[in-house]
């Protein structure tokens, strides 16, 4: 299980890796272009002299090797295996460097963005994930010794347990057949199944995305994205008629989940001026398919585990 949250970290943090930095490691072999311009893959073209070699070289857009690169599911996943074994440099200084896609780089002008991304993968990835080895098999040395530091993790447990167990004020959904039935629906586990499946196909689509896709590709990966969003509001509909509007509301899944379906539609109406809200949206489908995970008991004590050993750190 600790191999699997590994894998999860990974393919999440692969598909917000491409939704930052697809096709944006590209770059002129003629270094004088200015990305702050606009200049980029279009003036890319003709012959420059370079003056160290004293040639007059053909100007070429050229991308970074595979697996140093964000342009595909695959590459990205490369990246991040050799980032957990903290050779990441490389790719941070590609990273804060990126404009736009066919942009040349310019120094610096993604510093804030290049950062934040690869400082909170390497504290996830390399500081937690892959500790997460070590911590199971500590857990289990401990278990068999019975020392001190299992009575502190069985502490750690109960606090956790009396936070999730306080008094809660009780609220009762609506009675009537039509809310009944839909409650009996949503929480079977045909549902419950069915919801997850559409969210890992999303997910694998939002990764199947690459550099060298055709513009009927592109329609496909628009196409998917309206039809699982259609899906989204449809199963919010039902929740909002099932519980009734207070308890919906109050509900922190159901609150994130009107957080989706708002930053969605403000992408699918201000697609051309809201481009980076897009990416937004993709990393809340992948925390909305972890949460989904989460309800598994074996995986959720994996993220418990996470949660718990944030407060030592």
């Amino acid at each position: 299980y600790a191999t699997l949250f590994l894998l999860i970290v990974c393919l999440m943090f692969s598909v917000t890796g491409m939704a930052f930095f697809r096709n944006k490691f590209h770059a002129c072999t003629h270094m004088a272009l200015d990305g702050t311009l606009g200049e980029g893959k279009v003036e890319c073209a003709g012959g420059f002299f370079d003056r160290e070699t004293e040639l007059f070289a053909p100007r070429a857009w050229i991308a970074p090797n595979w697996g140093s690169h964000f342009d595909s599911l695959a590459s990205s996943v490369a990246v991040l295996f050799k980032c957990l074994t903290l050779s990441w440099s490389t790719f941070y200084w590609y990273a804060q460097d990126v404009v736009a896609v066919d942009v040349q780089p310019v120094k610096g002008a993604s510093m804030t963005q290049a950062s934040l991304y690869f400082h909170i993968f390497l504290l996830v990835g390399s500081f937690f994930s892959l500790n997460l080895f070590a911590s199971f098999m500590c857990d289990t040395f401990y278990s068999l010794q019975g020392t001190a530091q299992l009575e502190e993790v069985q502490w750690m447990a109960i606090q956790q347990m009396l936070k999730k167990n306080q008094p809660k004020k009780h609220h009762v959904p609506p009675r009537n057949l039509l809310s009944t039935f839909l409650r009996q629906i949503l929480s079977s586990s045909l549902w419950q199944n069915f919801s997850a499946f559409c969210l890992l196909l999303n997910v694998t689509f939002m990764g199947s995305a690459h550099s060298s896709q055709d513009a009927e590709f592109d329609v496909f990966l628009d196409m998917q994205n309206t039809i699982f969003f259609g899906i989204m509001c449809a199963e919010a509909g039902l929740h909002l008629v099932s519980v009734g509007p207070s308890l919906y509301v109050l509900d922190s899944q159901h609150q994130f989940d009107i957080l989706l379906i708002a930053a969605t539609s403000a992408t699918i109406v201000f697609a051309d001026t809201l481009r980076q809200l897009s990416q937004v949206t993709r990393i809340l489908r992948l925390f909305k398919f972890l949460r989904a995970l989460a309800k598994d008991k074996t995986i959720s004590n994996v993220f418990e585990t996470v949660s718990m050993s944030m407060g030592q750190v």
